[in-house]
């Protein structure tokens, strides 16, 4: 009878570390959309800032080939622009669905899985001028969001909740069905470059290029991703296009994955001698 109680956890333990090693792992869905385009007002001699607010389409990355990332985005943000210094920072919300590859597991539902989810994300950074019309912004930009929903079950780290049962309760066993799980999130950082040029205080058009790090719960591998921002804005508006080009470093389940946005944002100027017409 003794050596049953002690050879229960040992068993339990390697038959969920062997399970789990074999099944397909997944992190937030939001992973690599994080990173999104925070239109930002033009420099002309004065200091300027602005109130935006942003819809746009997501196809995330996916985990797994023959699986599909579908989601949506409003979010809001605030900007400021100085001769040498801009910052932007806002709030996010979304929502979609995630369809897994039904073909390589039986642990998933035939149907998208739905999610939803919140986060903020800032941009810091040095605005260069190069001429009167030509300018590039340097900076460093953070994202963290928390994600819910039918998805996010596949992400909880059964195996970390495994050992800890068994470490405290060694003589019961674990029971990795009797917890509530309250989702999940990650974040990430990128190194960024905007090209823009300016004729005036009203339009620009510009070119931005990040280098994205974001590491989600439930998925051990960081997402590294390269991404390119077309964005034009005249007036208030802004419209933009994002492509990505991401893989997560050390997986020997991806070869690398794709990524592709498109909003469109209104802008409310203030803080400066606005030019009448």
């Amino acid at each position: 009878m003794k050596t049953n109680l002690i050879c229960r956890p040992i068993y339990l333990f390697f038959s969920v570390i062997v399970l789990y090693s074999c099944s397909p792992q997944y992190g937030p869905a939001y992973l690599g959309s994080n990173n999104g385009y925070m239109a930002k007002p033009v420099y002309r001699g004065e200091k300027i800032n602005s109130v935006a607010f942003s819809g746009r389409i997501n196809k995330g990355i996916v985990y797994y080939d023959g699986e599909k990332n579908r989601s949506y985005e409003f979010s809001g943000h605030f900007s400021l622009m100085r001769k040498y210094f801009y910052y932007s920072g806002g709030i996010f919300g979304f929502w979609g669905t995630y369809q897994v590859d039904t073909a390589s597991t039986s642990a998933v539902s035939l149907l998208p899985y739905s999610l939803h989810g919140f986060g903020h994300r800032h941009d810091i950074g040095a605005r260069i001028p190069l001429d009167d019309r030509l300018e590039m912004l340097i900076g460093l930009g953070f994202q963290v969001f928390r994600e819910r929903g039918e998805f996010s079950s596949l992400t909880e780290n059964e195996v970390e909740e495994v050992i800890t049962k068994i470490a405290f309760f060694p003589f019961v066993g674990p029971d990795i069905l009797d917890d509530d799980f309250d989702g999940s999130g990650g974040g990430g950082y990128d190194f960024q470059f905007d090209f823009r040029y300016t004729p005036d205080d009203r339009s620009c058009i510009g070119l931005k290029y990040c280098w994205n790090v974001s590491k989600g719960e439930g998925f051990s591998y960081p997402l590294r991703t390269h991404q390119l921002s077309l964005h034009g804005s005249f007036n208030n508006f802004t419209l933009y296009g994002q492509v990505g080009f991401g893989k997560y470093s050390g997986s020997p389940f991806s070869n690398g994955r794709n990524l592709f946005s498109a909003g469109l944002t209104y802008a409310i100027p203030f803080g400066k001698h606005l030019h009448k017409s």
